[in-house]
């Protein structure tokens, strides 16, 4: 049986099992800037969030409940229009192809 460990960042869980991430995606997210003619770094101005923030969306890095819940508020939309799940993906390994 593969371990498991998990990580608790405020309300996102992250699972890790043996090189494999299980997570969350912000291609919604991302689509429905688009759609607004917005780009991510003007949710810094809009919402006030940081520029670590905006950098976890690119790299598909866990982020709050509470900027889930900005996001929900000033789109109008639920969280899951904005992010997705993502089902097991291969984690790269250092120095390995």
């Amino acid at each position: 049986m593969n371990k498991l460990s998990l990580h608790f960042n405020k309300y996102t869980i992250i699972i890790y099992r043996e090189g494999i991430i299980m997570g969350i995606s912000y291609n919604p997210l991302f689509k429905l800037l688009i759609d607004k003619g917005l780009k991510k770094t003007d949710l810094c101005e809009i919402l006030g969030l940081s520029l670590g923030t905006i950098a976890k969306f690119s790299k598909g890095e866990p982020i709050s409940g509470t900027t889930i819940e900005k996001l929900c508020k000033y789109f109008n939309c639920q969280p899951g229009d904005i992010i997705e799940y993502v089902k097991d993906e291969p984690k790269a390994r250092k120095g390995k192809k």
